[in-house]
Formats: C-alpha cells, sequence, structure tokens
C-alpha cells in the first residue's frame, strides 16, 4: 500500500487534485493507512471479502464507508496502472446511505432580509454579505466562503458582479448582483468578501465549520424577532427555483447556478412550488 499511495502522490492524478480535494484524500489515507498499519495490506492480491470486513469494523456510517472504498478503488486502480493487478472488483462496489436528506425549505425574499438585516444589526456585515450574496449568485457556500475582492469582485461603472471559477467541477461562473449589495461589499473593510463575525475569513479548504455555528447564532437572533427557522445549505436550492418562478428556463438559470446539465439542476436544485403548479393549471385552462 505504501508504494502505491506514494505512486500516486507522485503522478499527475493526484497533482492537479484542487487543494479541498486533495486535503479530504488526505483524510481517508490516513484511515487506510492506519489498517495497514495494523494489518499490512497487499493492495495487488487484496481481496473484496477483506476490504469488506475491515469497512465494516472501521466505518460506522454508510456515507463513511462509501468514502473509504472510493479511496481504496482509487488505490486499486493505481495498482492496475502499476502493472500489478488486472482488475478492480471495487469499482461497481456502492454503499447507499440509508438516511434521508433533510427537506429543502425554501427561503423568500422577505426571509433574505430579515437574516440580512439581522446580521448587519448585530454586528456581522460579513453574513449580511454572504446571505445576500448567495440569494442573488446561487453560488455553493463553499465558493463563496473564498472569494476575495481583487479576485472574484468585479467593481465596474456599468455594475458590480462576481467571477469565479467553481470549486468542485471547475465550471466558469459569472453573477451581476444589485448595486445594494455591490455597495455592501464596497463599504466593508477586508479582502474578502464573506468573513466570520470577528471579521476574519473562514477556510473551508481545512473543514472549518465555524460557518455553521455562526449561522446558528444568526437564527437565533432572526428566529427571536419573529422569522423562520431556515437552512443555510438551502439558499441556493432557493434562488435556483425562485428564477424560474420568474419565467426562466432551466437552461437559463444555469448560466447563473453553473450546473453542467439541466436534469442535475431541474432534479437536485429547482423545487416544484405551488405557484408554478397555479401557473400549469392557468396555462391548461383548469382555472
Amino acid at each position: 500500500m505504501l508504494q502505491t499511495i506514494a505512486h500516486y502522490r507522485a503522478s499527475p492524478r493526484w497533482t492537479t487534485l484542487r487543494e479541498r480535494t486533495r486535503r479530504s484524500y488526505e483524510e481517508k489515507l490516513r484511515q487506510l493507512l492506519a489498517w495497514h498499519k495494523a494489518k499490512p495490506v497487499k493492495l495487488a492480491t487484496l481481496r473484496l471479502s477483506d476490504a469488506l470486513a475491515f469497512l465494516d469494523t472501521y466505518a460506522d456510517r454508510p456515507s463513511q464507508r462509501e468514502h473509504l472504498r472510493a479511496m481504496l478503488s482509487v488505490l486499486i486502480t493505481e495498482t492496475i496502472l502499476m502493472g500489478r493487478r488486472e482488475t478492480n472488483p471495487f469499482a461497481r462496489l456502492k454503499f447507499r446511505r440509508t438516511r434521508a436528506k433533510k427537506a429543502v425549505v425554501l427561503w423568500t425574499r422577505d426571509d433574505v432580509a430579515a437574516y440580512q438585516t439581522t446580521a448587519q444589526a448585530n454586528g456581522w456585515p460579513g453574513g449580511a454579505i454572504m446571505i445576500r450574496t448567495l440569494w442573488e449568485t446561487a453560488a455553493r457556500l463553499s465558493d463563496a466562503l473564498l472569494w476575495r475582492k481583487d479576485i472574484h469582485w468585479i467593481d465596474a461603472a456599468a455594475g458590480s458582479a462576481i467571477e469565479y471559477e467553481t470549486s468542485k467541477v471547475g465550471v466558469y461562473g459569472y453573477a451581476p448582483i444589485s448595486a445594494a449589495l455591490g455597495a455592501a461589499i464596497r463599504a466593508t473593510p477586508g479582502e474578502h468578501l464573506v468573513t466570520d463575525r470577528c471579521g476574519q475569513p473562514y477556510r473551508p479548504v481545512i473543514d472549518d465549520d465555524r460557518v455553521t455555528t455562526d449561522f446558528r447564532w444568526l437564527r437565533r437572533a432572526v428566529i427571536k424577532s419573529g422569522g423562520r427557522h431556515l437552512l443555510l445549505r438551502c439558499l441556493r436550492h432557493s434562488a435556483a427555483t425562485d428564477a424560474i418562478d420568474h419565467g426562466m428556463t432551466a437552461d437559463q438559470t444555469r448560466a447563473l447556478t453553473t450546473h453542467q446539465t439541466e436534469a442535475v439542476l431541474v432534479s437536485t436544485y429547482a423545487k416544484r412550488t405551488r405557484k408554478q403548479a397555479r401557473q400549469v393549471q392557468v396555462a391548461r385552462g383548469i382555472i
């Protein structure tokens, strides 16, 4: 295993990985190396039954088992490229999640305003910018946390915009933003668009979970003022649905969300709403 990992780390398959992906892989490799230390593993002759026994013992969640399985499959593929093995029995093996995902509760424009105003009033301008930016750009939180004023923010006479490359799939993203959001970014000190409650940038590439803690603090303040309990992860879903509610097609909305296909956008992010159902019935002449 040690030779295979060394070979993999020296190859373009490793050196071209994005920083966030590489750090995630490093964590999985540490777990596999712990297995190797307890019981030396020869990837060239590793049997599927032995790997399953390891996964059943080491990983207590389906998602964790799947992540380790995927990393193990990568190493087996590397062993094949080194000429030490012919087949990869782990490639077709999948572990599915058994826990249902939380339901998506869509944000409204009033919700966005409530969270933004509360963040600003409670001394967290970076949080106010985060909420408004995610709503206007429909970007992934992991991307927005990395945005810098001198790299990703375009402050031109024709209007402000955010220009970036998505961290997940490397797709180009461009989103014009409102004059109000541009003014807020301009008035907030610091290099990063989004900052924590102390004015410091987040570091998502090292699994920085402070944004979750900060948002929960903000949500409690909003609820105390009569606002709704909402999830930060649903902002992207809500922005995509809002665009379609306002007459945009799935293909047009992809220009904002940076999804590679319409199918992924529609099945995952654009949620069906009562407004859309009503539009269908009006078009059919039912109502």
